[in-house]
């Protein structure tokens, strides 16, 4: 989208969306809001098939006056992030927890994951990827910070113990 190739980001998303409704899967969100709904439903199917616990309380509208691409750059990043650190865990409860909600003009996304092992930020606070090929690598939340800031929004991302924290937040009418 951001390279002005419309076709084959609506291709791609057809194709998501194709998948997702020939799985029958589990629907999660319900929110009526086509992109988030077939979004958080289709990385649940995938937590579940890796027996990763998902949760997730959505209370958004149909439509948001945010870009449909923004928000599967923003949440896409997130949840798969997610999904790849409880991946890494040997021992112990693996789970996310999403929650998002529209109130005020303001869109909150706020995504709990366990990990295992330390995470340690850079000199701009960015978490550097576990992965070993960093050149192909931690771009995830390079690419939220980028869509976050297109809408003046923020993001904060912390650890609390194995617990990681990622929350974003995006402002109605702020769009750069």
């Amino acid at each position: 989208i951001n390279a002005n190739q419309l076709e084959n980001a609506a291709s791609y998303i057809t194709a998501l969306l194709e998948k997702t409704t020939a799985r029958k899967i589990y629907e999660t969100s319900r929110s009526g809001n086509i992109v988030v709904d077939s979004l958080v439903n289709y990385k649940c199917s995938i937590a579940q098939k890796d027996n990763i616990e998902f949760s997730a309380n959505i209370f958004i509208p149909p439509v948001l006056p945010f870009q449909n691409g923004t928000l599967t750059i923003i949440l896409g990043n997130l949840l798969e992030n997610a999904l790849e650190a409880c991946r890494q865990i040997r021992n112990g409860k693996r789970f996310i927890e999403l929650q998002m909600s529209y109130q005020k003009e303001i869109l909150s996304i706020v995504v709990w994951n366990s990990f295992e092992g330390e995470r340690y930020p850079d000199s701009q606070k960015h978490f550097k990827t576990t992965k070993t090929n960093h050149a192909r690598h931690g771009l995830g939340i390079l690419s939220i910070e980028q869509a976050v800031a297109a809408y003046n929004g923020e993001l904060i991302t912390e650890t609390h113990g194995e617990i990681f924290k990622a929350v974003v937040i995006l402002y109605e009418g702020r769009e750069k």
